[in-house]
């Protein structure tokens, strides 16, 4: 199945991790960050998160396993399903009260759809682009394995989810040159989207359920709270605490596998390890998405993948202050909450983030004039690494609806444009002269933009679009071998003790997903999900 996607659609999930767009426009004022998160579960020690709690010693009940998964995303369902698959008996250990993951592109390799299309990718220099972006600190090996099995698991997922409303598969086709030879690859050309409202939450049910016919346990409302280690031999069993607060060992024969998300919710793990993005607020993450995984694991004597980790920052989807609007990533007039311009706007999708961050509030806005659509259709709007546009989703009609829910600010005047951005109108006014001053010259002598993405702000209505970056997901982890077993400060395997998915670390470098790859943090995840469950059952690969 072929379809035409978007490019904003495709990014809102690539890499990531799908809630919906949120509605209306509420101001551009910054937001509070959200509470902090409750939920039941052991209490950590004072003081340092490292510190392991006391063990848990009133057990209300144990059961047997031979491979224990904890947590229900992307990464746990395709590790369950995997497992229940080869004949193993397999707990699952879910948080919340559903399956939980979000995003919609995965990126992969070799699926049955790219091959139909005719697809074909020199890997080898695919991977070491990604080395490059991630600045020589993502381990190849596990890139490899990616690389290596993506094919074949997303395939599994397009088998599995095919017919199920919400999660219907398709192969995402650009539709659009680009002008960077450089920035083109084959995730962008090949990488498999789900559709659909809650779309990823939708295929991690989906095969959750189909490996709870294999006769998998899953337990929902029950969130793992302690592993079982005696000493320096394997991990054994895990502590969950149910609804009514007693607590169930489950015993694991074979391996227990952390596949229990992010750590985007928890202020402690965020300052250590991502300190670059203090103050910034979470859009995928839930409250719920306390680092439990990376937690327990390092109880036990896991080590951690060194700082700084990598996020997933990007403007989609849209929550307030900021817009919904599709084009994020379009080279328009940026300007700050000061009304000034502070950037080259023609920068790739993975990039544009940055500078944004560096702006006051975290805020800039995207300012255009009643020209826009002519502006699309010549082509000098396109987004992230396309821009030789308009590519699919991106035409006449894309921003419409924003202007009319109110989401796209637009008034008559420059005055009154600015009055409702909340900026100085002398500041703004004195801000598009020069802009427009510089298309005069064909020249951008400020900050260097190409001329052909330089475009007059001078024909009313003015429009004027709110963005503010969100974390997706904190993207570091447990550091791990290419066999998903979880290493300790000397790198060597803790027995019976695996992680994939955002459990794993040692995928991504810098300071932001590489977009090299978009759909590598759910393409990793479903391949680290597998891979983990073959490995505690010791099958080789």
């Amino acid at each position: 199945m072929k379809q035409d996607l978007s490019r904003r659609s495709f990014l809102a999930g690539a890499g990531l991790v799908g809630v919906g767009a949120v509605a209306g426009l509420a101001g551009c004022a910054p937001q509070a960050s959200s509470s902090e998160p409750e939920g039941r579960g052991q209490e950590q020690a004072d003081g340092d998160w490292r510190t392991p709690p006391d063990p848990i010693t009133d057990i209300a009940e144990t059961i047997d396993a031979d491979v224990v998964v904890i947590g229900a995303g992307v990464s746990g369902c395709n590790a369950a399903y995997t497992a229940a698959e080869s004949g193993a008996h397999v707990v699952v250990l879910q948080k919340e009260a559903t399956c939980i993951a979000n995003g919609m592109g995965v990126g992969a390799y070799g699926t049955t759809m790219q091959k139909e299309r005719g697809d074909d990718w020199d890997v080898e220099e695919e991977l070491n682009r990604w080395a490059r972006e991630s600045e020589n600190r993502s381990n190849r090996k596990l890139v490899h394995r990616w690389a290596e099995y993506s094919g074949e698991v997303v395939d599994r997922m397009v088998r599995l989810c095919t017919g199920h409303e919400n999660c219907e598969p398709i192969l995402y086709d650009p539709g659009a040159d680009t002008e960077y030879p450089d920035a083109w690859n084959f995730a962008y050309s090949g990488g498999v989207v789900f559709l659909g409202a809650d779309q990823m939450k939708g295929v991690a049910q989906v095969i959750t359920d189909e490996a709870e016919k294999l006769g998998t346990d899953v337990h929902y409302s029950t969130p793992a709270v302690q592993l079982v280690r005696d000493g320096d031999g394997p991990v054994t069993a895990v502590i969950a605490q149910r609804e009514d607060g007693s607590y169930l060992q489950v015993n694991a024969a074979k391996g227990v596998i952390l596949a229990a998300g992010d750590y985007g919710a928890d202020p402690d793990l965020r300052k250590e390890f991502m300190p670059h993005i203090e103050g910034l607020q979470t859009a995928y993450c839930t409250d719920t998405n306390t680092g439990d995984g990376h937690k327990m694991g390092t109880w036990v004597g896991a080590a951690m993948q060194k700082a700084p980790h990598a996020g997933n920052i990007h403007y989609d989807p849209g929550m307030p202050p900021s817009s919904s609007a599709s084009g994020s990533g379009c080279p328009w007039l940026w300007v700050n909450l000061n009304g000034e311009r502070f950037c080259n706007e023609d920068m790739s999708y993975g990039q544009i983030y940055a500078q944004g961050m560096n702006q006051p509030q975290f805020i800039h806005f995207q300012v255009f004039d009643a020209n826009y659509k002519a502006d699309v259709q010549a082509g000098k709007m396109g987004q992230g690494n396309q821009k030789n546009g308009p590519f699919p989703g991106f035409g006449m009609e894309f921003i419409d609806e924003y202007i009319e829910n109110g989401e796209v600010l637009s008034a008559d005047t420059l005055e009154g444009l600015a009055e409702k951005m909340g900026v100085s109108a002398d500041a703004f006014k004195a801000t598009v002269e020069r802009y427009n001053e510089l298309n005069d010259l064909g020249e951008d002598l400020d900050f260097g933009k190409q001329a052909a993405r330089l475009t007059y702000i001078k024909d009313a209505p003015f429009y004027a679009i709110c963005r503010q970056p969100r974390l997706l997901c904190a993207l570091g982890g447990l550091v791990i071998n290419d066999h998903m077993e979880v290493l300790d400060e000397q790198h060597r395997p803790i027995p019976n003790l695996y992680a994939c998915g955002n459990n794993s670390g040692d995928w991504f470098g810098g300071l932001e997903h590489p977009m090299v790859i978009p759909g590598m943090s759910l393409g990793r995840a479903v391949v680290t999900g597998h891979l983990a469950a073959l490995s505690a059952l010791g099958e080789s690969y």
